[in-house]
């Protein structure tokens, strides 16, 4: 397995240094954009310290539990993704939603931490352009942008695969 690690303080030797725009956000999404078409079965996105996310994520990549799923969190539990609830930033979640395409009917409960084991098919269910998209608004809208995202990759990861 091979495994592409970013590093937004771009100070330690043998990662890829990245420039820190949108946190762990603009990094899945430049990973996805970088790596189109090329992507393994699964791609897993984990946060730059993924103890602080889930003390036991070692034992859960070991496990495998993603295997035959759309997207499987890696994080340590779910959070219903309702604009209602008083969380940071929920004012923008309905207005980026829409800008991006996701209808209210796609939401699902989000994953406390935002990592992620997530299916070639669901990342190619999105055409190219439109990751390269969300990149650049993730980018420009970055003072918020990552905390919307957080509530959104499991339903972006989902949208086309609903029944």
């Amino acid at each position: 397995m091979e495994a592409c690690v970013y590093d937004a303080t771009r100070k330690r030797e043998g990662l890829i240094p990245v420039p820190n725009e949108a946190r762990e956000a603009s990094q899945y999404l430049r990973h996805i954009v970088e790596h189109y078409g090329k992507f393994r079965d699964y791609e897993l996105f984990l946060q730059g310290n993924p103890f602080d996310h889930n003390p036991r994520i070692l034992q859960w990549l070991s496990i495998r539990n993603w295997e035959g799923k759309i997207c499987y969190s890696l994080g340590r539990g779910t959070i219903p993704c309702d604009p209602s609830l008083m969380l940071p930033h929920a004012e923008k979640l309905m207005p980026f939603s829409r800008d991006v395409g996701l209808k209210p009917a796609h939401f699902r409960p989000w994953s406390v931490g935002a990592m992620y084991a997530v299916s070639r098919e669901s990342l190619e269910s999105w055409p190219l352009e439109w990751w390269q998209s969300l990149l650049r608004k993730s980018v420009v809208e970055r003072a918020w942008s990552p905390w919307v995202l957080e509530r959104l990759w499991t339903s972006i990861f989902h949208a086309h695969h609903h029944v």
